[in-house]
Formats: structure tokens, C-alpha cells, sequence
């Protein structure tokens, strides 16, 4: 059951916004609502006095926690095995770029930096808010943001790999 905050709350913009990074980081729905609720009612209750700037970080803190504390659960990645090799026909088909393959290149990134790009790019972040949500110096922060776009660029434009792991050769047509 989907717990929604009215559009007249002033908190409203919030809960839309900590709905989206939920989404983002591809939780569960009743998981992400259950988690929006409590992180809002947690943080209203301990910030009563607080600016709505305190009151969001705060709130997108705990949603931050929560998914580094499931992650570190999970444990670490198993070993990446490499893809099938495909035949020419089947990658020329096969989508390179667009919101799918962004959403796959980000969801495999390594957690902090996933929720740093997250933080930025969609929730619009800056290096020391961030670094508040994440319980990062600004630095850190900053550092995390720029792994985290070196691999999402090296996700989405690695030149292509043969079963080992090596680039392959290509070859052209020469006339």
C-alpha cells in the first residue's frame, strides 16, 4: 500500500523526490515506500526546528544508509563472468545507448558511487550536500562522483571485448 504525502504538505516535493531515488536505486516499491515514510517521519520528528534543506539531507541520508547497509549485506559481487560471444547480427541489434542502457550502466556501478551520481545528477546535489547525505567531506564526495562517471563512461563506451576480456581487433575492408 502506497503511503502518499498530500501536494499541499509542505513536505511534498520531498517525498516525491526520495520516491525517485528509491526508484533509482531500483527498490522494491512497497520496500521504497516503507522507507520514504519512516526516513520523512524520523526526520520530522528529530529536526522539528530544522530548515527543509536540514530536513532533506537528513532524510536522503537515511535512505542512503539503509541501501549501504542492504549492499554490505549482500556482500560483494560474485565473479563476473564474460557475455557470450554474440554473432555480428545480434549486437548490431543490441540498444548501446539510451535509458535502459544508462539505468543498467549505473546500476552496476559500485554502491557509494552509485548513490554520489544518483545524489547529483538526478537529485541535484551539489559536492557539499552530498557529502552531508553521504557522511562525506566535500573531497570525498567529489571523488566518489568522478569514479562513478569514469564508470559509467567506461560502461557505455568500452570498446568491445572478446570472452577474455580483450578488446577485440577490428578489422576493416580495405579496396
Amino acid at each position: 500500500m502506497a503511503v502518499h504525502i498530500a501536494s499541499t504538505h509542505p513536505h511534498a516535493s520531498l517525498d516525491r523526490g526520495l520516491r525517485r531515488f528509491c526508484r533509482a536505486l531500483d527498490l522494491e516499491a512497497e520496500e521504497a515506500d516503507r522507507l520514504v515514510a519512516g526516513a520523512l517521519g524520523r526526520a520530522r520528528r528529530l529536526m522539528a526546528a530544522a530548515s527543509e534543506h536540514q530536513i532533506r539531507a537528513f532524510a536522503y541520508g537515511l535512505v542512503a544508509r539503509r541501501f549501504l547497509e542492504a549492499s554490505r549485506r549482500a556482500g560483494p559481487p560474485g565473479p563476473r563472468l564474460a557475455p557470450p560471444p554474440q554473432d555480428d547480427v545480434a549486437r548490431r541489434s543490441t540498444p548501446v545507448h539510451g535509458p535502459g542502457a544508462v539505468r543498467a550502466a549505473a546500476a552496476s556501478l559500485p554502491p557509494l558511487e552509485r548513490l554520489a551520481l544518483l545524489l547529483a545528477a538526478v537529485e541535484g546535489f551539489d559536492y557539499a550536500q552530498g557529502g552531508a547525505v553521504l557522511a562525506l567531506d566535500r573531497r570525498e564526495f567529489a571523488a566518489a562522483l568522478v569514479r562513478a562517471r569514469a564508470g559509467l563512461e567506461l560502461r557505455l563506451h568500452a570498446p568491445e571485448r572478446d570472452p577474455a576480456g580483450r578488446p577485440r581487433a577490428r578489422l576493416r575492408l580495405v579496396r
